[in-house]
């Protein structure tokens, strides 16, 4: 459940000078929750294969784990 908003900042030399708040409309677009349930039940089921490679997905998570570790 992400905002429908996006926050653009204008840096300079360390210091914010501007801030920008865009409000998206997202009303006709649905979620992509129910699609990624789906493939998850079907891979689950044996009759679909994942959309990525369990080893590639280690590898994304190793480096989003060693982002937040610092």
């Amino acid at each position: 459940m992400d905002s429908p908003e996006i926050e653009h900042f204008w840096v300079n030399k360390n210091r914010i000078e501007k801030r920008s708040v865009y409000k998206v409309n997202m009303s006709k677009h649905p979620g992509d929750d129910p699609a990624l349930i789906n493939h998850f039940l079907d891979c689950l089921a044996g009759t679909a294969k994942p959309a990525m490679p369990v080893s590639l997905a280690a590898k994304h998570l190793d480096i989003l784990f060693r982002i937040l570790g610092k």
